[in-house]
């Protein structure tokens, strides 16, 4: 299978709460090895937006984004944990259309 340019929009890493098969920066060398244009790191209990920032940093070559699950394990929706995470990420992106979501800052 050629995965020269793909972008995975959902994969799961280590470290995490719970066991997986590699961790991020193991994921991340195999991932441009074999082509991949980038990943989306996930977590169904933490941001992975400063995990996403060391990778892309130590692996190079791909790009990495980080992303904040907001499902009920971890609270449920929460504007104050959107923007949170979208401090964290050095490109500001809020992926898809959460921002619609985001009250205006100050509100």
């Amino acid at each position: 299978m050629d995965l020269r340019g793909v972008i995975e929009l959902h994969v799961h890493a280590g470290p995490d709460v719970r066991p997986r098969k590699m961790d991020a920066l193991t994921l991340a060398r195999a991932a441009k090895a074999a082509g991949m244009r980038a990943l989306l790191l996930k977590s169904h209990d933490t941001t992975t937006a400063d995990l996403a920032q060391i990778v892309e940093a130590a692996v190079g070559g791909i790009l990495v984004f980080g992303a904040v699950t907001l499902n009920e394990a971890v609270g449920g929706f929460s504007s104050a944990a959107a923007r949170a995470a979208l401090a964290k990420s050095p490109r500001s992106q809020c992926p898809f259309t959460c921002s619609r979501f985001l009250p205006p800052s100050g509100a």
